[in-house]
C-alpha cells in the first residue's frame, strides 16, 4: 500500500510541472506575439507617415504650381521689359482667305487661339511682293481676352518683314521698321500696341514677310518688347517658321 501511495505522489508531482512548464510556455508564445504585433505596428506607423508626408508632399506640391501658374497667368513671364499685367503672347500666319494673297498652305481657321505657325511658300517673283506672308499675333490674358501693349516681329534667317503698319494711323500709336544688322534686310518691327483703326483685325498685331531671293528658312519671333530692342532678352514670345520654296 506504502508502494502505490508513494508512485502516486510521484505521478502527481509530474502531471504539476508538466502543467507548469505549459502555462510558462503559453505566456512566452502570448508575449512573443504581442512583441511581434508591436514590431508590426512600428513599421506600419512610420509607413503611414511616409505616406502622409507624401500626400503632403504633393498637396504642397500641387499648391506651389497652381499658384506659379496664377502668377505666370497673372502677370508677364518677363520681368525686364514687360508692362503687360496679362498676356501671353500667340502668333499665327493668316491664311489672307479671300485675298489676292490667299494662301492654301495655311490652315482656314488659325487664328490666336487655333495659330498655324508653319508655312510653306514659293519665293516672290523679284521686285514684288505676290507672295507674302501675312503673320498676326495677340497677346491674350486667362479668359482669353486681347491685351494691349508694346511688341515686335524679329526675322531670323532668309526673308525680311516687308510690312509693318502703324497700330493706329494718326493716332498716338506708332510702328518702328528697321535693320538691326545691316545686311540691307529690314528684320524688325516694333509696334507700341495694337490695331486699333476700327477695321477687321483691331486689336491683333500685323506684320507682312516677304523673300525675293534665296529659298530657305525664315524664322518670325514675335514678343512683348517694350525696351524696343528685339526679342533676345524677353521670355513672353512666340514664332512661326516658312520655308520658302523657289
Amino acid at each position: 500500500m506504502r508502494r502505490y501511495l508513494t508512485i502516486f505522489a510521484v505521478l502527481f508531482l509530474m502531471i504539476g510541472s508538466m502543467a507548469s512548464v505549459s502555462a510558462h510556455g503559453n505566456d512566452a508564445q502570448t508575449e512573443g506575439e504581442g512583441q511581434d504585433a508591436d514590431a508590426q505596428g512600428g513599421q506600419q506607423g512610420p509607413n503611414r507617415n511616409r505616406n502622409d508626408d507624401d500626400d503632403d508632399d504633393r498637396g504642397n506640391n500641387n499648391g506651389n504650381n497652381n499658384n506659379g501658374g496664377g502668377n505666370n497667368q497673372g502677370r508677364p513671364r518677363r520681368g525686364n521689359s514687360q508692362n503687360i499685367p496679362n498676356g501671353r503672347a500667340s502668333s499665327y500666319i493668316n491664311r489672307d482667305s479671300g485675298a489676292a494673297t490667299e494662301n492654301p498652305d495655311v490652315n482656314a481657321g488659325s487664328n490666336c487661339f487655333n495659330p498655324d505657325r508653319f508655312d510653306r511658300q514659293q519665293v516672290s517673283p523679284s521686285g514684288t511682293a505676290t507672295r507674302n506672308v501675312h503673320n498676326d499675333a495677340c497677346f491674350l490674358d486667362s479668359r482669353g481676352n486681347f491685351v494691349d501693349g508694346p511688341a515686335s516681329f524679329q526675322s531670323f534667317g532668309v526673308g525680311f518683314i516687308s510690312a509693318c503698319p502703324d497700330p493706329d494711323g494718326a493716332g498716338p500709336k506708332f510702328a518702328v521698321l528697321s535693320d538691326t544688322n545691316g545686311d540691307g534686310r529690314n528684320d524688325l518691327c516694333f509696334q507700341s500696341g495694337y490695331q486699333e483703326t476700327g477695321a477687321a483685325g483691331d486689336e491683333e498685331f500685323h506684320a507682312r514677310l516677304n523673300n525675293t531671293t534665296t529659298p530657305g528658312t525664315q524664322q518670325v519671333v514675335w514678343c512683348s518688347d517694350a525696351d524696343m530692342n528685339g526679342c533676345g532678352d524677353e521670355r513672353n514670345k512666340a514664332g512661326i517658321t516658312i520655308e520658302w520654296t523657289p
